[in-house]
């Protein structure tokens, strides 16, 4: 038994990509059948296969890059005091590789829904152009920049943001938001009200994708934390905290993993309880989806070489 696996394009008749597996129970008609195709349509095949490999991986990483969240159970992390205690370098990275992390690119819009000092916009927009990615960033916290919400990759925020409409309505905002293919950056321990009262304003929402804020008190962490070991710690390490050596916390509301998770979400914790990442889980094909695609155009190939000679 073989299986081939055919890829047909034709552009000039406005038809799309068509993909499709035959399984053929005997060698000789096998055989017969690649013989009787012409070698336009071999060409056209394997690259047509290749493109819908290509196209194929490309949907999965972009499927796997977005509806993302991270939590930091403090605000001073991007903040102008932070980058007076740590330097430059690692607020700059830091700043980056969150971005990036939750849009899955270099360039795209990103919300920041805030007017706390943790969200310096000139600051964050400068890290993000020097760095050569292309983010529009815009601060706006009205009711008109959050019904403009889902044209927006990512979106920032912290504990005391408030809703146009009830805390109840802009949770469940959020996670349809996140649902739809964006992402939040969400930061704690702003002061406003009280540990109890931020972790309640936003507690609803994390828990549907498994993390959890804790509602007591905020916690004791007050310095430089020493980050470097995190870019080892998989499966989201290199990626948030690569290049980031550390970074300045002044008493948040701890992070755990918690809650009922609905959402099915893989879930990290990074520092104890300092900062925490869910992502969906990843889709990745079988071995044995891979194997029957390189086979088959492996055998075009072998059969269009065949019938060279």
């Amino acid at each position: 038994m073989s299986t081939v696996i055919l890829g047909a394009s034709d552009t000039s008749r406005g038809e799309g990509i068509i993909f499709a597996t035959y399984v053929i129970s005997a060698e000789p008609v096998f055989g017969a059948f690649l013989t009787n195709l012409e070698p336009t349509m071999f060409c056209r095949s394997i690259v047509s296969g290749i493109a819908v490999l290509t196209l194929l991986g490309s949907a999965l990483t972009t499927a796997e890059a977005q509806r993302r969240i991270f939590v930091n159970n403090d605000e001073y992390a991007l903040s102008s005091g932070g980058i007076t205690q740590v330097g430059a370098a690692s607020v700059t990275n830091f700043t980056r590789n969150v971005t990036s992390w939750l849009t899955g690119s270099l360039g795209g819009n990103v919300l920041i829904a805030s007017n706390n000092f943790g969200f310096p916009l000139a600051t964050i927009s400068s890290d993000l152009s020097s760095g050569g990615y292309s983010f529009v960033t815009t601060q706006n916290n009205t009711a008109l920049g959050w019904a403009n919400r889902n044209s927006f990759q990512a979106i920032f925020l912290d504990a005391s943001t408030v809703g146009p409409g009830s805390n109840a309505q802009l949770q469940l905002d959020l996670q349809n938001y996140v649902l739809g293919g964006g992402s939040v950056y969400l930061n704690f321990g702003t002061g406003t009200g009280s540990a109890a009262q931020e972790a309640a304003n936003y507690q609803n929402f994390l828990n549907y994708f498994g993390l959890q804020i804790a509602n007591v008190n905020y916690n004791s962490n007050i310095g430089v934390i020493n980050t470097s070991s995190y870019a080892a710690q998989g499966p989201y390490g290199a990626a948030l905290f690569g290049g980031v050596s550390s970074i300045y916390v002044n008493r948040g509301n701890d992070v755990t993993q918690g809650g009922a998770n609905t959402a099915g979400y893989n879930r990290q914790i990074f520092g104890g309880t300092l900062f925490g990442a869910a992502a969906p889980v990843s889709v990745v094909p079988e071995p044995s989806t891979y194997a029957l695609m390189i086979a088959g155009l492996a055998g075009l190939g072998i059969a269009a070489r065949r019938r060279r000679s």
